[in-house]
């Protein structure tokens, strides 16, 4: 009957710690919980702060013009390869139809030398 006893007295001394941890585990939680509640709420108000900020609207406001910019000469430059490209397609087909006209009238002559 002494183990039993013993077995009985460890269940009860395991079940209050347990207990104990679970109260603390709970305890910590909400400590974690309202710290991550907290820093949410700083950072919240950091980022509205930064956003009303007059020189950070500056900057937007540059940022934007500057890739409006860019994006106009992006365009522009764009267009001028479109021209260019359309102009070495232009001169290709000539000199491929230059080349097809002197093949026949070489090929003729020498028909004609021949012959």
């Amino acid at each position: 009957m002494r183990s039993a006893s013993i077995s009985a007295l460890a269940a009860v001394a395991l079940a209050l710690a347990l207990g104990l941890t679970v109260g603390c585990s709970k305890h910590d939680n909400a400590d974690v919980g309202q710290d991550l509640k907290n820093t949410g709420h700083d950072i919240s108000h950091e980022a509205a702060k930064v956003a009303h900020d007059p020189e950070v609207k500056s900057a937007e406001s540059d940022l934007k013009a500057a890739g409006h910019d860019f994006a106009k000469d992006v365009r522009g430059a764009g267009a001028e390869a479109k021209s260019s490209a359309h102009d070495v397609a232009g001169d290709a087909r000539k000199a491929g139809q230059d080349v097809t006209h002197d093949t026949h009238t070489h090929r003729d002559t020498k028909q004609d030398d021949n012959s």
